[in-house]
């Protein structure tokens, strides 16, 4: 019993979270009304695919699903949100209620993965009704694990609920696919997606409008962002952009400096904290499943720091883009509450100079995708920006 509940705490990663329930979630509502008549018939698939674009609420819709199966005091359609197993869901917790995603240098989801969810799929529920699987990006599946999950899907164990998601429904195998009943969701508009992140994060308009803006309305960057701490990082860039046509010739270097501290600070914390969760099951499993979980860890906190500065760049390309805007006349702006600061600073750059520190960025950005030196590419970049401007 212990060994599975620490295998499932391990494998949930921990990410932002504020209540929510199937009502907080934005204009889906063919997807709602799908699983909700479900809930309502007792009459529950074993297996979903939802589908839909990248920030539409795919993954936050699963969790409300799994908490809304086995929560013990629904209300109509939603959860509690109060009960034991709604806060474990919640937390990332559960030992019933598993989310797999892709992982290590090729972000697939391997044969070992499905594997593990076999193996527990073939377990009777610890806690709950339903054990619940959740395999986020779908689309990641390698053949061997997609051939070796068709077994799974094709002969379910029962009280058993397996939810696909995808955003790119049709690079998964036909035959998976098949088996699946499938959940739409559509597009969000910006001021939808606004909202959405409005009420899952608890933030005002002008951190939400930011947010998902600069995240691209990808709920798994704002959950980084917020575990990070980015803004005091993204006010430090802010005012670089906005001072680069000063003669203090130390600012490129000390910018890189800051920047790779804090992803320096980062990783170590991510260490540190997966560390401590493996060394709470040392005394309740074999050395060689201890040796597995840390090497699954360590590419955890790989993929989590690649993750960190992609976000760190989508900062860099907004205030650019922005620069952009404002010279060519274009009313909307990303970085509202620095828009009087860069329309000053825009009037102080040609328009070359921006599209040249924008190739800049996405090149520097495209080297640290290859592994390049973190370090080195950002004093690359801050020292390029800086120098290389057109006043």
């Amino acid at each position: 019993m212990r060994i599975r509940v620490g295998f499932a705490i391990l494998l949930m990663r921990s990410e932002a979270y504020t209540w929510m329930a199937f009502g907080d979630i934005i204009n889906q509502e063919l997807a709602k009304k799908i699983l909700t008549s479900a809930l309502r018939e007792d009459r529950i698939s074993h297996s979903y695919l939802f589908h839909g674009p990248q920030g539409s609420g795919k993954k936050q819709t699963a969790l409300e699903f799994a908490k809304a199966l086995n929560c013990s005091q629904r209300r109509g359609d939603d959860p509690c949100e109060n009960c034991p197993s709604c806060r474990r869901i919640a937390s990332h917790t559960h030992p019933d209620v598993q989310l797999t995603s892709p992982i290590g240098p090729k972000q697939v989801i391997g044969i070992q993965a499905i594997k593990k969810i076999e193996k527990y799929a073939a377990l009777k529920s610890m806690q709950s009704r339903y054990e619940v699987f959740i395999i986020d990006q779908a689309e990641r599946l390698t053949k061997e694990a997609g051939n070796s999950f068709l077994k799974t899907l094709e002969e379910p164990p029962p009280e058993v609920v397996i939810i696909l998601i995808s955003a790119f429904p049709d690079e998964i195998i036909p035959t998976i696919v098949s088996r699946c009943q499938k959940v739409k969701f559509v597009s969000l508009s910006p001021s939808e997606g606004v909202e959405m992140v409005k009420n899952r994060f608890d933030l005002d308009e002008r951190r939400a409008h930011l947010l998902y803006f600069i995240c691209g309305g990808r709920m798994n960057r704002i959950d980084l962002w917020l575990r990070a701490e980015l803004w005091s990082l993204r006010e430090k860039i802010c005012e670089f952009v906005e001072t680069i046509s000063s003669s203090d010739y130390e600012k490129p270097l000390a910018m890189a400096e800051v920047i790779y501290k804090r992803v320096q600070s980062f990783t170590d914390d991510a260490r540190r904290q997966k560390e401590d969760s493996i060394r709470e099951l040392e005394d309740n499993l074999p050395s060689f499943q201890i040796k597995n979980i840390k090497a699954e860890r360590q590419a955890e906190v790989q993929d989590e720091v690649k993750e960190l500065i992609r976000i760190i760049f989508s900062i860099l390309k907004s205030l650019y883009r922005d620069l952009w805007a404002i010279r060519n006349g274009r009313e909307f702006i990303i970085n509202t509450d620095r828009e009087q600061l860069l329309r000053q600073r825009a009037e102080k750059l040609t328009s070359s100079y921006v599209i040249q520190a924008t190739e800049e960025i996405e090149r520097q950005e495209s080297f640290l995708a290859q592994s390049a030196n973190v370090s080195l590419a950002l004093q690359v970049l801050f020292i390029n920006l800086f120098s290389g401007r057109i006043s």
